[in-house]
């Protein structure tokens, strides 16, 4: 059973995976995606602070823009080429598009808005160094915004991030037989749902929800946290760290497949479910590494630079 304990790379891969069938099918498990990757976000970023940090915010906040923004233009470039959409000053800014309406042409967006609102966010956490006690009215907060001017923000999903931060604060190493029991019960919580009619209709993107999906994936997701624990903590091959640099690709080019082909036969999905893979890769070996090897030399040097500067 040791195959199921995923390491990071393949986890990340997994989340993006689940993205892609919430679009394709009629089980909703994007938001569940999307929930656990802001609980890795808030372990990584977490660790990114922590080894940049020391030199300022501003190595810390280029290495974060210079991750998400390149990559993320450029498809959304293409996605609105091909679908021919009109794109506003939100596209471009990722801040503000999770709030815009109808200008959406990855459909993923918004969790990108949400991510960096966190790089924001984050030097405040660490400092203020908050409880979870905090976290349950600024989560009533976040949605309470949401709920009267329609401006989603990252405190309707901090604790999602939160739990990401206090993974990598504590840094325990869950036994392997622990993440099984925590798969485990995440599974036996799936079952549950799946027999009261209101579960079903969570688990389900064709029937009308009994509840906000956020809300439901973030309690869906508690069972989850110990095995995340245990996978961060495996060691990540060569291997692994392109399955999971290849998530992001993935999540950023697969809805505007599914859009432009608009598929109505389980072999068209199967063919969009190959054709993103290999338009992810292409992506990915053609766009992605070339942009993080510039960004990996460009922080060698700022950090050079900035180690130089303090010695003076």
């Amino acid at each position: 059973m040791g195959f199921l304990l995923l390491r990071p790379g393949a986890f990340r891969l997994l989340l993006a995976g689940l993205v892609l069938i919430s679009h394709l099918s009629s089980f909703s498990t994007g938001r569940i995606g999307v929930i656990l990757f802001f609980l890795l976000s808030g372990y990584w970023i977490s660790d990114l602070w922590r080894r940049q940090g020391v030199y300022g915010a501003r190595l810390f906040f280029i290495n974060r823009f210079l991750r998400i923004w390149p990559l993320y233009i450029i498809a959304v470039l293409v996605a609105a080429a091909l679908l021919g959409r009109n794109l506003h000053i939100w596209n471009f800014t990722i801040f503000g598009v999770a709030s815009a309406p109808d200008i959406k042409p990855l459909g993923v967006e918004w969790s990108l808005d949400i991510e960096a609102q966190f790089y924001l966010l984050l030097p405040l956490l660490l400092t203020m160094r908050p409880s979870a006690w905090l976290i349950v009215p600024a989560t009533l907060i976040g949605w309470t915004v949401v709920y009267y001017t329609g401006i989603h923000n990252v405190f309707m999903y901090i604790p999602a991030f939160f739990a990401g931060m206090l993974l990598y604060k504590y840094r325990e190493v869950p036994l392997p037989a622990s993440a099984m029991q925590a798969l485990l019960a995440f599974c036996v919580l799936t079952g549950i749902f799946a027999v009261f009619p209101a579960g079903r209709a969570m688990l389900s993107n064709k029937i009308p929800d009994v509840m906000n999906e956020d809300i439901f994936a973030m309690i869906w997701a508690v069972p989850l946290v110990v095995y995340i624990g245990h996978s961060l903590r495996l060691r990540s091959g060569k291997f692994d760290r392109h399955l999971g640099n290849l998530s992001y690709p993935l999540y950023l080019v697969h809805e505007p497949i599914i859009q432009y082909v608009n598929p109505h036969s389980s072999v068209v999905k199967l063919g969009i479910i190959a054709g993103a893979i290999l338009i992810a890769v292409l992506f990915y070996v053609v766009l992605d590494i070339p942009i993080e090897n510039f960004r990996h030399a460009l922080l060698k040097r700022l950090e050079a630079r900035s180690i130089q500067n303090k010695e003076i």
